[in-house]
């Protein structure tokens, strides 16, 4: 009898033994599948293909994605073993105790759009799935620099970070950071120093991404077309968030710059902020789930702002070895009483825009020609332009300071307290 009892008791673990990691294998297939999910429900992204082969001690998945305005796909393929303890370095976590679901290999590639057998291994990522079901990737992607296409190039010093993921929140947090990015195309050529990415990302009960980021970027350089010189920057830094409060939806966004030259016009400080407050979260979230280039639904686009009775404000201060330059912006929307005419939105508008600035940026901005002006503006017409902007009242000039103030109520525009002819735009 204790024989028959010993054997069944071995059988029965032996089974157990040789089912749990086909059971490991379901959990990681649904986690993974979580994953994919949480991707799809950002309306930027979407996810080509997407496959999953499971096996008893490892599975095989991978898939495509595309994100909206960018030239590449990425295919990423996974080797997935499956816990409790994985089957390529079993050792080492019996001996650290640590029974996993799953650890995931995944390598990475970049396509171009249209070119799936032309694959470019950018990088690999270790994923370990937790007991819990919560994963963390380790992100390692060497230096590499892709021929997006034929006037395009991009190029990035080695990527580095993880990424964590909460499947009961679908939320992802993580920290990214990376030794420089350099894009040419055409007459376009950008660099971004070493920076980091910190974020944290959730969906609100609409589906709609929330949460927070911090963008640090050492230094920018970068010529656009027409410059005649390169624009530099040093010490940025970019702080986000994104809420929701009942049928509301929130955003600021707050930065500072330790430095810049903008084209001789020296920056030595600098800070912006700017919240939008009191969004209508089903008029968003709507908007959001639309396809890129489609036509906006006006009803949508006006319940947005007069819905909740949206309200914006944004603050930006330079600091230049000319004197400070400040611009200050206000708005707030009534409710327009179910009206979607843009008309109608306009006289629930009271706002007001005010700015101060030194003279040497009125000339930076007098000077400004189209891409295609045959030449630079001479002295004269420098003055001449900021002459006709004073005569006809879009500026007034304090000494060696100039300032600009808009307001508009009811309706009714005011430009530095004087009402303003919008036929004269067309004179």
């Amino acid at each position: 009898m204790k024989r028959i009892l010993f054997i069944t008791v071995l059988i029965a673990l032996v089974v157990v033994a040789a089912a749990t990691p086909y059971w490991f294998g379901v959990e990681a297939e649904r986690i993974y599948q979580q994953q994919i999910d949480a991707l799809e429900s950002n309306n930027k992204i979407t996810v080509i293909e997407n496959s999953f082969q499971r096996g008893w001690l490892s599975s095989d998945a991978g898939s495509r994605v595309s994100i909206d305005g960018t030239p590449a796909v990425i295919l990423a393929e996974h080797t997935i073993e499956h816990g409790p303890i994985p089957s390529g370095d079993p050792l080492k976590y019996i001996a650290s105790l640590q029974p996993l679901q799953a650890l995931i290999h995944s390598r990475l590639s970049l396509q171009s759009r249209g070119q799936q057998n032309e694959n470019l291994v950018v990088g690999t990522l270790l994923t370990i799935v937790s007991i819990d079901g919560t994963t963390h990737t380790q992100i390692n992607i060497p230096a590499a620099d892709v021929q997006m296409n034929q006037s395009a190039n991009l190029l990035w010093e080695h990527i580095a970070g993880h990424v964590d993921f909460v499947p009961n929140e679908s939320s992802w947090q993580g920290v990214i950071t990376t030794d420089g990015i350099a894009w040419q195309q055409g007459d376009t050529d950008a660099q971004v120093g070493s920076s980091e990415l910190d974020f944290f990302s959730y969906p609100g009960s609409t589906g709609l991404a929330l949460g927070n980021s911090a963008l640090t970027i050492d230094s920018m350089r970068a010529h656009l077309p027409g410059s005649q010189g390169y624009l530099t920057a040093t010490g940025l830094t970019f702080e986000s968030t994104a809420t929701e409060r009942g049928p509301n939806v929130s955003y600021s966004v707050d930065g500072k710059i330790v430095s810049a030259d903008l084209h001789g016009l020296k920056i030595n400080s600098g800070d912006w902020s700017a919240r939008v407050e009191n969004l209508d979260l089903d008029s968003l979230t709507r908007l959001n789930e639309m396809e890129v280039g489609a036509a906006i639904p006006l009803n949508d686009l006006v319940g947005l702002l007069s819905k909740r009775n949206a309200k914006a404000e944004s603050s930006f201060k330079l600091g230049t070895d000319s004197g400070p330059f400040t611009a200050d912006a206000r708005i707030t929307f009534s409710d327009s009483g179910g009206s979607n005419n843009p008309l109608m939105l306009l006289s629930t508008v009271d706002g007001s825009v005010d700015v101060d600035m030194p003279a040497t940026i009125v000339e930076m901005i007098a000077r400004s020609r189209p891409t295609d002006a045959p030449a630079e503006m001479s002295d004269a017409a420098v003055a001449a332009r900021i002459q006709s902007w004073l005569d006809n009242n879009f500026l007034t000039r304090f000494g060696d300071r100039y300032r600009f103030r808009a307001t508009i109520a009811n309706g009714a525009v005011k430009l530095n307290g004087k009402p303003f002819n919008f036929m004269s735009l067309f004179r």
